[in-house]
């Protein structure tokens, strides 16, 4: 681990996470200037978006902006992901999803661990949501189902892509 930044990670968060299958993490992560830059960084690419395209499509985007490691790699991520899993890591993934303001899409009920289904351990594996922006109830705060992590893998349905970001979503 790095000390080159404030982390205050405790034993107690650690355990909530194994417990409940999720932890907010409630201070920035990133100093104030560093955040902005990443901000600045998203900003410029929902602005080179291609009309008709939606930011959803920007799915591994650091295969398309090697400079995106510079965020998705940063000390404060991998020590904050380290408190959770130990230093062995790998970034097998990212993605922005990004909401416009009154699209009327919906994200769906979705469990990330759908993504690597039997293939990795839940222990294994941490996924970091790094908020650009506020996440506020009145315009659509992440929502988690706590403990959903003991009950195995869940199943799907198609759901209509017009209406929701992703194209499926759990069994009610």
């Amino acid at each position: 681990m790095s000390n080159s930044h404030p982390l205050h990670v405790t034993a107690e968060d650690v355990q909530f996470y194994r417990d409940h299958g999720y932890f907010v993490y409630q201070q920035p992560l990133f100093p104030a200037e560093k955040f902005q830059r990443l901000q600045a960084f998203f900003a410029g690419l929902l602005a080179d978006l291609p009309a008709g395209k939606r930011p959803e499509a920007m799915d591994v985007p650091h295969f398309a902006h090697p400079e995106l490691f510079e965020w998705l790699l940063a000390d404060e991520v991998l020590d904050f992901v380290e408190a959770f899993i130990g230093p062995d890591i790998v970034l097998w993934s990212s993605h922005f999803i990004s909401k416009p303001p009154g699209d009327g899409k919906r994200v769906p009920w979705h469990e990330d661990s759908a993504y690597w289904n039997e293939r990795l351990s839940e222990h294994e594996v941490l996924t970091v949501w790094l908020a650009i922006d506020d996440s506020t109830r009145e315009n659509g705060c992440m929502r988690v189902v706590a403990d959903s992590h003991r009950h195995g893998f869940s199943d799907y349905v198609e759901v209509d892509r017009n209406t929701h970001v992703f194209g499926r979503e759990i069994v009610a």
